[in-house]
């Protein structure tokens, strides 16, 4: 008996009822089968003459009025908990029965035939399968086992062929989808009971034909054949005989079929959450914000992009949040890293991901189609109409995560890629959620989980200077985290923090050692990606002394005009290695700049790096860069070249070129070059430059030709 039903009924086999899981006496066969009657009509309400009708036929008892309310009596008895419980209540003249459908097991079998018919129109043969497998299951034996009356042999036979028809078509999508070895035994045995159904021998004669048993299979034909011709002197039906001449010519259709639907298999494939998770309070309510409030999947194939730069914890935010919202997606978790940037060797293009999903979904390596677009075809239908979580991790780009995207579906797809993934939004309007840097607090916070609150709380300067040495990146802490716990507990943090940087700001600190990220290798794996334009650029910005450059800057330092400098730009915001801050400004944090060093150094002459602009040079109105080669002498203005557009020429509105302007937009570079925040600028491009044409802050770095200060002298 179902454990959510306070009572509960068999009619399938002998008449029953519990409460509670304690069986309740039914008294007499009469009285077993008033009750059951009033069960088959669903709550639908019965005359006293159709139950004496139904009891007795034409030989009554002397009054089967009384006699039908003596059994109601006791049967209410039986059943209700105290005087005001109804559960067999007298309507107009007659009687019915409160209780719940799915109380009865006569209505869970129907409930389940239902689901099965639903999930064979929604192209879900498997799921169909096991809901007429529940079904069958609930016979016990013979319906109403016991019981006198014309009108339970009507209800009985009725029974019986609800229950043949849910075995043939149980059995029918089984040999659809190959499973022909499961059924032979069953059919064997209900041929048996019922000897005169056809169908149920044309289904035992083809499932043995497909298990290589051809000989039983033409055997179980004329077995048929003998069975209906001594029953009633009749020749199998068309069906049968059709059957017969196609095994008789080894008719190839009647094999296997090649491609089948996988089993309702729910697989679990998303790697542990991280123990260590902070922050993202912002991030995590837009991604909650994508899913119904009331705790269901979505409607329809929701599409989520995590984006931003590498190592800024994409791939843990997306497990996180996918472990936070498992129960929403019963139908299972799929989960692939596609290392879309690890070489082109490495990359998990689309049909091995297909093929992998395919396994997990319980297709078996025989059924599963030869040709990419068939598995394509096969991957969406198995995910008709299913609440799957798919985590797409490491995209490279569209053209990898367009062809694992459902059809109709229910599922959530979150896809963690450091590339922009335009394409993909614009075709299926996924929503994009892109991660920044930790703020300071979260930074800390991070570096107190790791590394203990008691430690952090103790040594507030080397835990700043440990954030700003990582630049709040998320990858860059965990790691310089795991290095600090394996020295000795005896090591401060400011002695650990020196040991590990330097006087020298480098990607070494970062260095991968047995399996763990490597900072270096990871904003390579993008670099590599780069047209050679893009990284060059990249590289020749380097000697950047401030936090923010723009197109004209770096037209300047790539001796580029000034839209492509722009195009450059955007080609490394697309790679997640300059930051758009704002329309037109960009900026990267400091485990960038050490890359770019790093590999200005391998790459650029020297000629060519001490030619790069540092950013408040002052750059040519017409959008061409000046080298130093034009820089005008100290004191002459040059007159404005044709075409300068007007605002930039005279006193007269500020545009963008106007010094002015170009002095406020690159004050704060120059100053960071004076105050040491950043690489020193070289003196001798200084010296190439006028004062007047530097702003404040660096002109007597001009003059001089000295290094700038330090920190320390300026607070000196």
């Amino acid at each position: 008996m179902p454990v959510e039903h306070e009572l509960g009924f068999a009619l399938i086999g002998p008449v029953r009822a519990w409460r509670g899981g304690a069986e309740l006496p039914l008294g007499t066969p009469q009285q077993r089968a008033t009750l059951a009657l009033l069960l088959l009509r669903n709550g639908t309400p019965m005359t006293m003459d159709e139950i004496a009708d139904a009891l007795w036929g034409e030989t009554l008892p002397a009054q089967p009025s009384a006699t039908i309310r003596t059994y109601f009596h006791r049967i209410r008895r039986l059943l209700a908990t105290d005087e005001r419980d109804r559960v067999i209540a007298a309507d107009g003249g007659g009687y019915r029965i409160e209780v719940d459908r799915l109380a009865v097991d006569v209505g869970r079998f129907c409930e389940q035939v239902t689901l099965a018919d639903l999930a064979v129109g929604r192209g879900r043969g498997r799921d169909a399968v096991e809901h007429l497998r529940t079904a069958l299951s609930l016979h016990q034996g013979t319906p109403l086992a016991g019981l006198p009356g014309a009108f339970v042999q009507v209800e009985r036979a009725r029974l019986h062929r609800l229950r043949w028809a849910a075995l043939e078509s149980m059995c029918r999508l089984e040999l659809e989808h190959g499973e022909q070895a499961r059924i032979v035994d069953q059919l064997q045995a209900a041929v048996v009971c019922e000897p005169l159904r056809e169908p149920l021998h044309e289904l035992l004669i083809l499932a043995l034909y497909r298990c290589d048993r051809q000989a039983e299979a033409f055997l179980a034909f004329e077995n048929a054949r003998r069975v209906l011709r001594e029953e009633l002197g009749a020749d199998p039906g068309p069906r049968l005989r059709r059957l017969h001449q196609r095994m008789l010519r080894s008719d190839p259709d009647l094999c296997a079929p090649d491609q089948v639907l996988a089993p309702a298999a729910h697989p679990a494939q998303l790697p542990a959450d991280l123990p260590v998770f902070v922050g993202r309070e912002t991030a995590l309510a837009a991604a909650r914000a994508t899913l119904p409030t009331h705790g269901a999947a979505p409607g329809r194939t929701t599409v989520i992009v995590v984006g931003g730069m590498a190592g800024v914890g994409k791939t843990a935010f997306a497990l996180h949040w996918a472990h936070e919202v498992t129960d929403r997606f019963p139908d299972g978790q799929l989960y692939v890293n596609l290392r879309g940037f690890e070489g082109a060797g490495v990359q998990v293009g689309p049909q091995e991901t297909i093929l992998g999903f395919l396994h997990a979904l319980g297709v078996h390596p025989q059924r599963i189609p030869p040709t990419a677009d068939a598995q394509s075809a096969l991957y969406r239908s198995l995910l008709l109409d299913r609440r799957c979580l798919i985590v797409l991790d490491n995209a490279r780009d569209s053209a990898q995560v367009l062809p694992l995207l459902p059809g109709r579906s229910r599922s959530l797809v979150l896809i963690a890629s450091r590339a922009t993934l335009d394409g993909l939004v614009a075709s299926t309007g996924a929503r994009t959620i892109t991660l920044d840097l930790l703020d300071h607090h979260t930074a800390r916070e991070l570096l107190a989980r790791r590394l203990g609150t008691e430690r952090v709380d103790a040594e507030p300067d080397a835990i700043n200077a440990l954030i700003d040495h990582c630049a709040r990146l998320p990858l860059a802490l965990s790691i310089v985290s795991a290095r600090i716990t394996a020295r000795p507990s005896t090591f401060s943090l400011a002695d650990a923090v020196t040991q590990l940087f330097g006087t020298h700001h480098t990607l070494d600190a970062f260095a991968g050692r047995d399996y763990t990220p490597d900072i270096r290798a990871v904003l390579a794996s993008s670099y590599a990606l780069l047209s050679p334009g893009a990284a060059r650029l990249f590289r020749l910005l380097a000697p950047h002394p401030g936090s923010e450059t723009t197109a004209s800057a770096a037209a300047s330092a790539a001796a580029v005009p000034v839209h492509v400098a722009g195009t450059l730009l955007r080609e490394l915001a697309d790679a997640q290695l300059v930051t758009q801050t704002s329309p037109g400004r960009f900026s990267r944090h400091d485990l960038l700049r050490a890359y770019a060093d790093e590999r200005i150094a391998e790459t650029e002459p020297r000629a060519e790096r001490d030619e790069a602009f540092p950013v408040g040079h002052p750059l040519s109105t017409d959008g061409r860069p000046l080298r130093p080669a034009r820089l005008r002498p100290p004191g002459r203005t040059p007159a404005p070249r044709p075409g300068t557009p007007r605002h930039t020429r005279g006193p007269g509105r500020r545009g963008r070129g106007h010094p002015l302007v170009r002095h406020r937009t690159h004050h704060d570079t120059a100053a960071a070059g004076a105050n040491g925040r950043a690489r020193p600028a070289r003196p001798h491009m200084a010296l190439r430059m006028g004062p007047a044409q530097l702003p404040r802050p660096a002109r007597s770095l001009a003059r001089t030709g000295r290094r700038p200060p330090t920190r320390s002298t300026l607070s000196s």
